[in-house]
């Protein structure tokens, strides 16, 4: 008879990350080689969900880089609280961006994104697409998380035909060489505030998650023909105009409760159901010896 291993440990960890991300469809953790070795969850570009939606450096000088003891990224969780997962590296950026190629679900109606950020410097007369599936070029606008450096706002576009957008303000600002984890969870269809949801948390400060409940009139998403982008807009040009570094971004393709946020620690429930199922497998093991 053929003997089987079963490590509780593996399982239980497994179990946990697939039911807290049953809804995820990329996430980019940048951890991994610091060097181009595409594959399974080995190099800082990969896509860590598992679905393949793995990164490009579009030019510049965006890298990998450790987390530092002190300084800006300094304050970004290690571990991730929802997932559990190590988190050593992030990306820092200057002139460059990251891009995933284009894909339907970047345009699904209901969808959660969500990053961790520092912003060093930004310009003081032009603003700046942190996370984006948008480009002006060819009338291909769709999505874009968007900082009005003007006035430090955090403000979300929308457009439907891909040539004209809506903006809406979260009422949130951000401060320079500050970390912050920032989601925002979205319904196109449902016009109303419980269909576009802002959390913001500031890491540095030891801040609450604040949340931001805000209408809007746009009802679906352009399908357009461009890249995510990281650090730019979905034709892959950097705007050149923020800059600074960006961990743990995560696209989820429903709403998220605030419970299932990447800072967030999963309900004991989880950790009841996963405790059960390992004493189970453990029983199972028994049996077969």
């Amino acid at each position: 008879m053929t003997k089987q291993f079963f490590s509780i440990s593996t399982l239980a960890l497994a179990l946990s990350f697939a039911q807290t991300n049953a809804a995820t469809v990329g996430h980019w953790q940048f951890e991994g080689a610091s060097t181009s070795t595409a594959g399974a969850n080995n190099d800082w570009l990969d896509d860590y969900s598992g679905n393949g939606h793995d990164l490009t450096v579009g030019g510049g000088d965006t890298a990998q880089a450790s987390i530092p003891l002190s300084g800006n990224g300094s304050d970004f969780p290690n571990p991730v609280p929802q997932t559990a997962a190590s988190n050593s590296k992030m990306v820092t950026n200057s002139t460059g961006y990251l891009t995933a190629a284009d894909n339907a679900v970047w345009t699904d109606p209901t969808f959660t994104v969500e990053t961790l950020f520092n912003i060093s410097s930004d310009s003081s007369t032009n603003d700046g697409f942190l996370i984006s599936h948008f480009a002006a070029s060819g009338n291909q606008r769709s999505w874009a998380i968007y900082l009005e450096t003007t006035g430090n706002e955090i403000k979300f576009l929308f457009s439907a035909n891909g040539s004209s957008s809506e903006l809406v303000n979260s009422g949130f600002t951000y401060s320079l060489n500050t970390d912050y984890y920032l989601g925002i969870s979205v319904d196109a269809a449902d016009t109303s505030a419980a269909g576009l949801t802002f959390f913001l948390q500031d890491l540095t400060n030891a801040g609450s998650l604040q949340t931001a409940s805000v209408t809007h009139t746009t009802t679906s998403f352009k399908n357009a023909s461009t890249s995510l982008s990281f650090w730019a807009q979905g034709s892959g040009s950097s705007t050149g105009f923020i800059q600074g570094v960006m961990d743990e971004a995560r696209f989820s393709d429903t709403r998220l409760s605030q419970s299932e946020l990447l800072i967030s620690v999963p309900e004991p429930g989880t950790y009841a159901l996963l405790t059960g199922l390992t004493g189970l497998v453990w029983v199972m093991i028994r049996r077969r010896r």
